[in-house]
């Protein structure tokens, strides 16, 4: 009973930290379906207290209880998808695969449950029996085609994992519960080791998904960084350009302008000085040659 209170606490404190932070985040910045989830998973995230007062007053079965704790599970995948779906490329997919792996640790933590209730109830029923073998189903498929998929670093960790005890352990559990049928389910693990098992599979598989989601925020990181790198180079070669072609302009400008001041001092001298000169020598009966005498200023 004290741990089951103080888990109780524990998952209240996550639930107030995760509708502190969905109230007080941007929304404006979502698109429409990821509000649609993020509200989803406040609305499901309101009925904890309810589904454990109806589990407490044993006013489910055990396996409804578990079907519905799992359902409280479910929106916070959703919620993640989302916020990876609309991305793309390799960062995207490398986010999302991670986000598929941390089912397969509730799949463990969901045998466990079952067979918890197999071995309460001493038999299990078809569909309960059906749920079992489904969940095991399920983690088997969703470790063999999301792991393949992960990067290198990754797919190293968890492919060590798989080689190790912890999972050999857990595997032999898995085909010794496929094997019972329903009505030897109860009886085909020992509650001690099985327990034991599943919850070392659960936590290393967190830590396998955390130190993923490390790699891929590394690599995100790098990302940025080098796309931040392209930019400032990108930047700093187009300052260049752009001072070069001012530069040019300047000596262009500069060029023309001596040359139209030496256009307008040719001018004022033919004006001012040779072409009266060379009228006054016209009008005194001179011969005057006037293209020596007063030169055109295409010449200059």
């Amino acid at each position: 009973a004290v741990d089951l209170l103080r888990q109780q606490r524990r998952t209240d404190r996550a639930v107030t930290a995760m509708r502190d932070a969905i109230r007080g985040g941007d929304r404006s910045r979502l698109t429409d379906r990821q509000r649609q989830v993020l509200d989803e998973m406040l609305t499901v995230a309101g009925r904890l207290e309810n589904l454990r007062e109806r589990v407490l007053a044993r006013r489910l079965t055990w396996d409804r209880a578990v079907t519905e704790y799992d359902a409280l599970i479910e929106p916070g995948f959703s919620v993640q998808s989302a916020l990876t779906a609309l991305q793309a490329g390799q960062l995207a997919r490398e986010a999302q695969v991670v986000i598929e792996l941390v089912r397969v640790r509730e799949f463990v933590s969901r045998e466990d449950a079952l067979v918890a209730g197999a071995r309460a109830a001493g038999t299990l029923t078809d569909a309960q029996y059906a749920m079992l073998t489904a969940t095991i189903e399920d983690r088997r498929v969703f470790e063999r085609t999301h792991v393949p998929a992960l990067p290198g670093d990754s797919r190293a960790l968890f492919e060590e994992f798989r080689r190790g005890e912890v999972h050999r352990e857990l595997t032999r559990g898995e085909d010794a519960l496929l094997r019972a049928g329903a009505p030897g389910a109860g009886r085909a693990v020992a509650a001690d080791s099985w327990r034991t098992t599943t919850d070392r599979a659960v936590r290393r598989y967190m830590e396998l998904c955390t130190e993923s989601a490390r790699n891929a925020a590394a690599r995100g990181r790098a990302f940025a960084y080098r796309e931040l790198a392209k930019a400032a180079v990108a930047g700093v070669l187009g300052l260049a350009a752009m001072g070069l072609s001012l530069w040019l302009a300047v000596r262009g400008a500069r060029r023309i302008s001596r040359r139209l001041e030496r256009l307008r001092d040719a001018a004022d001298l033919l004006t001012t000085r040779q072409l009266p000169e060379v009228m006054a020598r016209l009008s005194a009966g001179e011969k005057v040659d006037a293209a020596a005498e007063a030169p055109p200023l295409s010449g200059l």
